[in-house]
Parts: C-alpha cells; sequence; structure tokens
C-alpha cells in the first residue's frame, strides 16, 4: 500500500514557486523540480489536492471544486509565509489550475507543462484511474477482476460526457493580458 502524501515545502530567500501536480499524481511528482529550484534559492511548496496522494477511494470522493480549494489553500499558505507574489508552475490538472489561478494578482508568471487543452475521452481517464489503483494496492496482491470491481464500485462510470477542461477555468481567463512575465529560473 501507498501511504499518504506530504506537501512539500522548502523555504528560500527568493520568490516563491507553486508547483501543481498532475491528476492522479501527488506533490511527490515535483519533488525533483522543487529541490531544483530550491537548489537555486527559491521557496517551494507542492501541496497534494483533496484525494490525492492518499487512497483510491479518497481520489475517487474528491471533486473538481475541492481540488480548486486545495489550490486555493495553497495561495493562502504562502501568502501567510510573506509572499504577495508567486510563480506558478502546473502539470497536466496542475496546469489547468494555473490557469485559473492566472486571474490572481498574486500570480505573476505561469509555467505549464503537458497541460490538456482538448478534451479528453473517458477512456483514457479510467486508464489512469485503473493505473492508479493498481500501483496503490501492488503490495497486497490484489487480483485484475478485483481492481475492477473496487473500481466499478467507487468510481462509477459518468451518465454525461464529462466537461471539456476549459470550463474548468473561467472564461474570462486572459493569459496574453500582458500583465504576466515570462520567467526563466538561474
Amino acid at each position: 500500500m501507498i501511504t499518504k502524501s506530504k506537501n512539500l515545502y522548502l523555504k528560500g530567500p527568493k520568490p516563491a514557486v507553486l508547483l501543481l501536480h498532475s491528476f492522479t499524481g501527488s506533490a511527490n511528482e515535483m519533488r525533483g523540480l522543487a529541490r531544483f529550484l530550491h537548489t537555486a534559492g527559491y521557496t517551494c511548496y507542492a501541496p497534494n489536492y483533496a484525494g490525492h496522494g492518499e487512497s483510491p477511494e479518497h481520489l475517487f470522493a474528491s471533486t473538481i471544486d475541492e481540488i480548486w480549494d486545495s489550490v486555493e489553500e495553497a495561495v493562502s499558505f504562502l501568502r501567510q509565509e510573506g509572499h504577495d507574489s508567486i510563480y506558478v508552475i502546473g502539470q497536466s490538472l496542475g496546469g489547468v489550475m494555473a490557469l485559473r489561478l492566472s486571474n490572481n494578482p498574486i500570480c505573476q508568471g505561469l509555467i505549464l507543462l503537458s497541460t490538456p487543452v482538448l478534451e479528453r475521452t473517458i477512456e483514457g481517464l479510467e486508464h489512469r484511474l485503473l493505473r492508479y489503483t493498481e500501483r496503490y494496492f501492488q503490495f497486497e496482491n490484489r487480483t485484475k477482476k478485483w481492481i475492477t470491481d473496487f473500481i466499478a464500485v467507487h468510481f462509477p462510470r459518468p451518465e454525461k460526457k464529462l466537461d471539456r477542461p476549459a470550463t474548468i477555468y473561467s472564461a474570462d481567463t486572459n493569459v496574453s493580458s500582458g500583465r504576466h512575465t515570462t520567467c526563466c529560473f538561474v
């Protein structure tokens, strides 16, 4: 069984970088990049979203609103740490969240990694959930059938087509507004 992932916070003298992970990921997937940036002096914070970095039941029960709340809590944490401006790096779902966060004046720059701009198929989502569940239970000798049944119980197939990721962030998001700076971490 995978143990619950912890948020990653590395304090440094330079500005803060908020690192947002992908769907089914955790703060651990941003650890290498956070360490690299921290050695250059940046403060780095990689939070786990609601339900992420935990058991599949928690992941399956989380909503996009709860994930967004996790991002807003991360921004609040960095504000409490004295940062009035941050840079945001988002991978996949984290990139979608970063785009939504770009409307917040605290966000001074974005780096988006593998951020979806087209609708993903339900089959692709199901495959990711299957892989996550397999990894989670890999040391408990669960059969493929047990895992498939587990997913059917805890993550039933949606009755309607999922909304495109573009609907996750507000329609007035304008990354090309010129307000954001290009960032290069040296």
